[in-house]
């Protein structure tokens, strides 16, 4: 791992502590990274496997469940399911001896699990196949692993007596686009048909209905998911600073006049799904004759949806439709993500290993006003980087062009990737790829001549080391003493057996003297003791031409 990105995660770790806004996005992307490299040294093969639109069951009902109250408005303290934008884990391949046959093969393992399982954080190994099929009887964790993948969307309503009914099952709304990375390129491969059946085929709705009817609330297929009048919600492009266009679209497909009742609720929700309050409500009243179709619009400004928009955060509406004469009710959900420019970057020059190389980086700023304290971070595999440099103050719609210098350390195909960073908006990327070319033959030779000489140093300094080692083993063999550090006017104590040199006396160990003192010395050596030796042994001083031997 680069240091510029080992750092960026453990900032990101210390602000999760803190509770302050921060890339969590790490903290996903770098457990799965370190599960991955682990698991493959022990042998398993495995894949990094991302999830789009990842639901996060919390009460193991298998459906993702949305409260509203009897004016359709979302009751968010009741809503405690959510739906993540994205999720990240890991596929290996193993045996599963556990499972009856044909259980083999991908099995889910997530770093990062979202709820306990028998007491701990963890998730899996759970059988792919079993999440395909509903069989979420089977262990481990296929309860959870299915719910994020293929769960539907129920909506509940209050009713007059207080408790809630079902009123719309949105089927096609949870597990979006799975993916893993293509063996020996960055291409992504779509997986999706592994995890499910296609959307609405028979086969994906009874796995479905298998797997509910393990859930905590087990229930029929949803009742209202068929009716006269259809409700779609999109949005125009929605650009960083821009104004946002939300559009719900209702269809009457009867063959009587219908009157509609709408309600718009616009709020900030995390990538975690976690919703805020809602900022902006509408309703809308349509009367749509047999077979026509109308577009209800609502427009939000720049300056109403900025405070409420954090660096990770999004926008979802919520559209619910009550129709008059039939007492059909209609709800749709829609996650708005700002989009924001990339970064472009551009090598001026060749890349030649050891010679610095200068890239342009350009970025225009797509707010309204000016955007301060931002600042740009730029690493690489096999690159030797710039620290981050602060932009200062980029006045709106201006377009910023920076050039850094960057070194290659390695030949081969090198990837550098730059980042933005702001208060204002969400962390900007870019990347550019080229081909690093091996440096000269005299630049090698130099190269390999420093290498030889910090060999040596190194080779010295080891060999160094070794001889402190002996020397304390020495002493320690000794009695602890170290002989040539003795103070030369006081007695030299006895020794079990002589340092070096040929001086012998009578074989003796520490039982057979009593502590004289204890010295703790100050310059970082430790513990230093003397020993007094018995009254019938002569006392002994190192001489000069004989220091360290103990002649006496």
């Amino acid at each position: 791992m680069a240091k510029n990105g080992e750092k960026m995660v453990k900032n990101g770790e210390k602000t999760v502590k803190n509770g302050k806004k921060c890339g969590l996005y790490w903290f996903l992307l770098v457990r799965t990274g370190l599960y991955w490299s682990v698991l493959r040294c022990l042998g398993l093969p495995t894949r990094t496997v991302t999830n789009y639109n990842s639901a996060h069951d919390t009460d193991t009902s298998l459906t993702t469940d949305i409260y509203l109250d009897e004016a359709m408005r979302p009751l968010e303290r009741l809503n405690t399911d959510s739906v993540w934008n994205f999720h990240v884990w890991n596929d290996c391949w193993m045996k599963r001896p556990d499972l009856p046959q044909g259980y083999d093969g991908w099995q889910v393992v997530d770093a990062t699990p979202q709820e306990t399982s028998s007491g701990l954080f963890c998730c899996g190994p759970c059988s792919v196949t079993a999440v395909k099929n509903g069989e979420v009887f089977l262990k481990y964790d296929t309860p959870f692993v299915f719910a994020e993948v293929n769960s539907d969307k129920v909506y509940w309503q209050r009713q007059a007596h207080g408790g809630f009914a079902v009123v719309h099952v949105e089927e096609r709304a949870i597990g979006r686009r799975i993916s893993t990375l293509a063996a020996g390129s960055a291409a992504r491969v779509d997986i999706t048909d592994q995890y499910k059946h296609p959307e609405g085929s028979e086969e994906e709705r009874r796995a479905v209905s298998t797997a509910t009817s393990h859930g905590s609330r087990p229930r029929q297929r949803g009742p209202a998911s068929a009716g006269e009048v259809t409700l779609t919600v999109a949005a125009v492009r929605a650009v960083a600073g821009a104004e946002l266009e939300l559009r719900a679209a209702v269809k009457n497909q009867g063959l009587e006049p219908r009157t509609l009742r709408l309600r718009f609720s616009l709020c900030a929700v995390r990538y975690t799904g976690v919703a805020g309050a809602a900022f902006r409500q509408e309703q809308h009243r349509r009367t749509l004759p047999p077979g026509q179709e109308d577009t209800v619009t609502m427009a939000v400004s720049y300056s109403e949806y900025q405070p409420h928009v954090g660096d990770q955060d999004a926008l979802k509406l919520t559209v619910a439709a009550a129709v008059q004469e039939t007492g059909q009710v209609l709800a749709k959900e829609l996650l708005v993500r700002l989009h924001t420019p990339e970064l472009t970057l551009t090598l001026l020059g060749p890349a030649v290993v050891g010679q610095e190389v200068a890239v342009q980086v350009v970025f225009q700023n797509p707010l309204p006003e000016p955007l301060n304290g931002a600042s740009l971070r730029m690493e690489g595999a096999g690159i030797s980087c710039p620290k981050p440099v602060s932009l200062g103050s980029v006045g709106a719609g201006q377009t910023l062009r920076l050039s850094q210098s960057v070194t290659p350390l390695r030949a081969g195909q090198r990837r550098l990737a730059a980042t933005l960073e702001s208060a204002a908006l969400p962390p900007l990327h870019g990347s550019v790829q080229f081909q690093a070319a091996a440096g000269d033959t005299g630049s090698t030779g130099n190269l390999t001549g420093s290498a030889a000489n910090l060999t040596g140093s190194t080779g010295n300094a080891a060999r160094g080391r070794r001889r402190r080692r002996r020397g304390g083993e020495a002493r320690r063999q000794h009695g602890g003493v170290n002989w040539e550090r003795w103070p030369w006017d006081r007695p030299s104590p006895p020794m079990t057996s002589p340092p070096r040199g040929d001086v012998t006396f009578p074989p003796a160990n520490k039982a057979q003297f009593k502590t004289r003192q204890r010295v703790t010395s100050l310059n970082g050596r430790g513990m230093r003791e003397s020993w007094e030796p018995a009254a019938d042994w002569p006392k002994r001083r190192p001489m000069g031409s004989e220091r360290g031997r103990g002649a006496g």
